[in-house]
């Protein structure tokens, strides 16, 4: 049926399991929030398990990875995972300047996306951090203080989330 394109096929058949199985759980869980009155511990932990059975299912581990940046900002961190937490160092990172470093993580291969967003710690919330590059084994964060006359002393709370490649 498939012929010799079956790879092709198959990465179209696993888009659709993927979409037909985030359907469901919302479904799922706008069902178990109506029947419990929308209490959160008992959705949440709905949501847990289907999130487990699926990712359990497809062999990805959903087990987030922390890590605190020793040194200074520019100090490469380990955090093997597709989500986690760093933690930069708190060397003050000057008004308008940039720190890159290097997350390496052996989850990450050349065409994922990687997405970061800072959470908190940030003085005055005018540090922003950006992927610069995606390669087999890493990635690398660049955070930049958009402040013009402050500088960042804060400990920076980066979380980020691989979206993993699916050939075509």
């Amino acid at each position: 049926m498939w012929g010799n394109d079956h790879k092709k096929h198959m990465t179209k058949l696993q888009k659709i399991i993927l979409g037909v199985v985030t359907v469901i759980t919302v479904v799922l869980l706008f069902a178990v929030a109506s029947l419990t009155g929308g209490k959160s511990s008992t959705v949440g932990g709905v949501y847990n398990q289907i999130q487990k059975n699926f990712f359990d299912g497809i062999n990805i581990s959903t087990k987030p990875c922390t890590v605190t940046q020793a040194t200074n900002r520019s100090t490469g961190v380990t955090c093997n995972g597709i989500v986690g937490t760093i933690t930069t160092d708190t060397t003050s990172l000057a008004a308008a300047a940039e720190a890159e470093f290097t997350v390496t993580d052996s989850s990450v291969v050349a065409g994922d996306v990687v997405l970061v967003s800072l959470r908190s710690g940030a003085t005055a919330n005018t540090s922003v951090p950006v992927v610069t590059t995606v390669a087999n084994g890493s990635f690398k964060i660049e955070l930049t203080n958009l402040h013009a006359s402050t500088a960042d002393t804060g400990a920076s709370i980066i979380n980020f989330l691989v979206i993993k490649m699916v050939s075509s």
